[in-house]
C-alpha cells in the first residue's frame, strides 16, 4: 500500500483502478506469463488504504 499511495502521488489524476494497472503492469511478464494478476476492487483498495494510516 506504500508503494500505491506513491503512485497515487504520481498519477493524481487517475481513478484507483488505473493507478493499481499502473503499478502491476509487468507483474505477468515477470512470472514468465504463467500466472495472470487479478486486481483488488475499489473497497479493498479503500479498506487497505485506511488501514495504512497517515
Amino acid at each position: 500500500m506504500a508503494y500505491f499511495s506513491m503512485g497515487m502521488a504520481l498519477y493524481s489524476d487517475g481513478s484507483y483502478e488505473d493507478v493499481f494497472a499502473q503499478l502491476t503492469d509487468g507483474l505477468s511478464w515477470a512470472s514468465g506469463w504463467s500466472e495472470s494478476f487479478t486486481p483488488p476492487s475499489k473497497s479493498a483498495i479503500f479498506q487497505a488504504r485506511a488501514r495504512l494510516g497517515f
